[in-house]
């Protein structure tokens, strides 16, 4: 799935605690993190070290959603609820 329909299913999950969802064009989210100051975030499968590394760096909640190519946007939000 491309960012552009990714961001729209994210977007229509409506959830209060998603305030905003943004590009990353690297795998290192440094960058976004100290721009956007999140609380969490969320990431498909491959978490990379970088990624890890800025997530314990800025002590932000890890959201892992892997899901099987058969998916909904109830899962994604299930997905992301049990995670905070």
């Amino acid at each position: 799935m491309d960012y552009k329909s990714r961001k729209t299913l994210l977007e229509s999950l409506r959830m209060s605690s998603i305030l905003e969802v943004v590009k990353q064009d690297s795998l290192d989210p440094s960058k976004n993190i100290e721009k956007y100051r999140p609380e969490a975030m969320a990431s498909g499968d491959g978490w990379e070290k970088v990624e890890l590394g800025a997530i314990k760096k800025f002590k932000l909640l890890k959201i892992n959603i892997n899901l099987p190519k058969e998916y909904s946007s109830s899962a994604i939000k299930r997905k992301i609820c049990e995670s905070l």
